[in-house]
C-alpha cells in the first residue's frame, strides 16, 4: 500500500476511458487490495459509490489519507467520495458488510502468489454473486509466474467467470 505499482496506473486510465467509464456508470465499485488507492479513485469521478479496501490496518490509514488529499483540492465537484473498509479475502463478514446490488469489483496488481488465488476469485464471486451473472470483475495483472496466472485463470473458469483480455490500444491513446 506504500508503493504505486504500475498496473495501478494502467487500471487507472482503464477505467477512464470511455469504456470503463461506461461500465462504472451508475455502479457501485469496490476496489480490493487497493493499496494506495489510485484506481478505486479514479473511479469515483464516474461511479456511483467506492469502496476501497485492504486488508492491512497500515494501508486503511494511509487509504484514509489518500481520500483526504483527493479530495480536499477542491478541482473536482463530480467525485464521489470514497469509504475505507477492511476485507481480507474469504471472510465472511467482511465480504456481507461490503454487498451491494449493482457492483463492479476492481483490483489492481492482487495476484503475486497461489495462495491469494482461491481467496481472491471466491471473495469476487460472493459479491458479484446478487447481479444475476452480469456483475464486472476488472483485474490489472502483471505475470511474475505463469503457474500462478495459470491457476487464477484455470479456478476463474471452475467458479464461473467469463474473462476477456484487454489490450493497451484498446484504451491508451498517442
Amino acid at each position: 500500500g506504500q508503493v504505486m505499482w504500475p498496473v495501478s496506473v494502467l487500471l487507472g486510465h482503464y477505467l477512464a476511458s470511455s469504456k470503463g467509464q461506461e461500465i462504472l456508470k451508475n455502479k457501485n465499485v469496490i476496489e480490493l487490495g487497493a493499496g494506495c488507492g489510485l484506481p478505486g479513485l479514479v473511479a469515483s469521478h464516474f461511479a456511483k459509490a467506492v469502496t476501497l479496501t485492504d486488508g492491512n490496518d497500515t494501508v486503511l490509514d494511509l487509504l484514509r489519507r489518500n481520500i483526504l488529499h483527493s479530495t480536499n483540492d477542491g478541482d473536482d465537484d463530480r467525485m464521489t467520495p470514497a469509504v475505507v473498509k477492511k476485507c481480507v479475502w474469504g471472510t465472511r463478514t467482511h465480504i456481507t458488510e461490503l454487498g451491494k446490488e449493482d457492483t463492479v469489483v476492481i483490483a489492481a496488481d492482487v495476484v503475486q502468489w497461489p495462495s491469494v488465488v482461491e481467496p481472491l476469485l471466491h471473495t469476487v464471486k460472493a459479491l458479484l454473486w446478487g447481479d444475476d451473472g452480469g456483475g464486472t470483475f476488472i483485474l490489472g495483472m502483471v505475470n511474475r509466474a505463469q503457474s500462478t496466472v495459470d491457476l487464477f485463470f484455470t479456478l476463474a473458469e471452475r467458479l464461473g467467470f467469463e474473462w476477456r483480455k484487454v489490450s493497451f490500444g484498446e484504451f491508451l491513446t498517442g
